[in-house]
């Protein structure tokens, strides 16, 4: 089995032989604010396929009062395996901020790492 932070971890040090595939981002508007949706499609050599799902909301701001940036945004993250040749487990995870799939990120690879001795 693999897991799925693995991959991940990959993508995100910019790994060579990913190939990523954005879709145009997606800026949607309700009653309560408004969101931007970018989808991302990763292919990696050995076959994998993940999409990952970025949902982020647009704050609101004003020339008299701009809202700052939180360091820690809500932000729904979604990672999902498409295809893969092996076992990859989780086969999907969410996150509601980039802060909680760090942390998740950082606790799996220190768990998949051997103690050293």
């Amino acid at each position: 089995m693999q897991p799925l932070a693995h991959y991940v971890h990959a993508i995100r040090q910019g790994h060579s032989g990913i190939v990523r595939q954005t879709t145009p981002t997606d800026c949607q508007h309700d009653a309560w604010g408004s969101w931007q949706e970018t989808l991302t499609v990763f292919r990696f050599p050995d076959g994998t396929v993940l999409r990952c799902t970025i949902e982020e909301e647009q704050a609101a701001s004003t020339a008299d009062a701009p809202q700052p940036q939180a360091a820690c945004s809500d932000t729904a993250i979604t990672w999902e395996v498409l295809e893969c040749v092996g076992n990859i487990r989780p086969r999907r995870i969410g996150f509601a901020s980039h802060c909680r799939e760090a942390f998740w990120l950082a606790c799996q690879l220190r768990e998949a790492t051997p103690p050293l001795s």
